[in-house]
């Protein structure tokens, strides 16, 4: 089969196409042929080697939609023939097949197309992570996401107003991104911080001032950086902060010492969400079959975007637009546009 995976790290160059044996399913396996494969910003940051611990030679990839044509395990939940939706926390769907454990597989929903269902798996566990596994979401309490405009925190958007949490207040880098959140998740524009050119503590300020002068029961963090500290910033007494962004070694946020701690004086209850790795795959069966009732709920998936066919060079595209910032909706191959 062909894959495209990367032998060493390093820019979009180093993504190169490799051909591998087809791989053969084991007990409670399965493989899938694929027909869409979705872009997630994790892609880039392990093939320029910022994740560390990471083996080479590696394919990339963790978002995947496509046909079972082999299971390993002819008296499990899958058939030859059904149309799935996958997530592999170990990467590895840049490829014409993969073969997956059954716990990171289902059934996709036939009111999604295979583009629509490869776009939701990471971006879809990691909001349902960040917000409903903690308990972070709370009903009916104002919630800050910092990143709306993004895979995840567009998920997170239309995951809390399913819900019921809010009023919702996120951020936009500009005048585009904020007509999207109005439009298309009904975010009053007076909740929508443009940040552009703002220090932290005017960011601080305009926050407070859009919620009535009070700190938000959630704040989630979906950018990092200047963002945490934002939440840090504005979360509330007894307030749930949430991040899945991972920061250096000195990175200039208190949390332990004592009278010098946010955490302590507020109370902050703190999650750090990591969708990669979990004690057993069953963990991920159910958030993906959990997501699955949400869209029925009226859960609003990302927008897709058809980046084209399965080539080594629309993969390069892709990581480009992802790290240039250009990419505004969830990219996207489709196996079936071209070859």
């Amino acid at each position: 089969m062909k894959a495209v995976g990367i032998r060493s790290f390093g820019d979009v160059k180093v993504l190169e196409e490799m051909d591998l044996p087809l791989p053969t399913p084991g007990r409670h396996e399965v493989r899938i042929r694929l027909h869409a494969v979705g872009f997630n910003p994790v892609d880039c940051k392990i093939r320029s080697g910022a994740i560390p611990d990471i083996e080479l030679p590696r394919i990339l990839g963790c978002d995947c939609s496509g046909v079972i044509d082999a299971v390993g395990d002819p008296l499990g939940e899958f058939r030859v023939g059904d149309e799935v939706m996958a997530f592999s926390f170990s990467n590895g769907t840049y490829a014409e097949a993969v073969v997956l454990p059954s716990d990171l597989v289902v059934k996709k929903p036939k009111t999604l197309s295979f583009e629509q269902a490869a776009a939701i798996p990471l971006v879809g566990l990691t909001a349902f992570q960040a917000l409903i596994a903690s308990r972070a979401l709370q009903e009916g309490k104002p919630l800050f996401i910092a990143g709306g405009t993004g895979g995840v925190g567009s998920i997170a958007i239309s995951m809390a107003q399913v819900y019921g949490a809010g009023p919702i207040f996120t951020t936009a880098g500009d005048e585009k991104g904020a007509a999207h959140l109005m439009e298309r998740y009904g975010i009053p524009k007076k909740h929508i911080l443009l940040y552009k050119g703002l220090s932290l503590e005017e960011m601080t300020e305009r926050l407070f001032a859009m919620n009535s002068h009070k700190g938000f029961a959630t704040c989630f963090d979906c950018v990092g950086k200047e963002m945490k500290k934002l939440c840090v910033a504005v979360a509330g007494y007894e307030g749930h902060l949430v991040t899945i962004v991972p920061e250096g070694p000195n990175f200039p946020i208190e949390l332990w010492e004592r009278g010098k701690s946010v955490g302590f004086a507020k109370n902050l209850s703190i999650h750090f969400v990591y969708t990669g790795w979990a004690p057993t795959t069953a963990i991920y069966k159910g958030q993906l079959k959990a997501l699955l009732t949400l869209i029925e709920r009226g859960l609003k998936i990302p927008e897709v975007e058809v980046v084209g066919p399965f080539r080594v060079e629309t993969v390069r595209a892709a990581h480009r637009r992802i790290e240039e910032g250009s990419a505004h909706n969830k990219l996207v191959i489709s196996f079936s546009k071209g070859v």
